[in-house]
């Protein structure tokens, strides 16, 4: 099945609607450059969960394993990591 494409604006703010959902800041919805792992609002804990929200809302199969650090270190960066899985899904 193909999906269809997503802009990367688009995802930025569902991104931004599961970070405030699993860190309870809502900050991160709109600031999409905001440190969020240096600012100590999301931990391992909540990566999982994250992964587990993004793998769920936009139907891609993300490994823990595959998630580096600089992937979640604002919002923009999981977005693009996100629209590069979607975009690899649907070639």
């Amino acid at each position: 099945m193909t999906r269809a494409p997503q802009s990367l604006d688009e995802v930025l703010a569902t991104v931004g609607e599961l970070l405030v959902s699993v860190t309870g800041v809502d900050e991160v919805a709109a600031a999409p450059d905001l440190k969020i792992r240096e600012l100590g609002i999301l931990d391992s804990l909540g990566i999982v969960s994250l992964i587990v929200g993004l793998s769920e809302r936009f139907s891609i199969d993300i490994a823990p394993a595959e998630i580096e650090e600089e992937d979640v270190a604002t919002p923009r960066a999981l977005a693009g990591f996100v629209h590069r899985k979607l975009e690899a899904a649907i070639s």
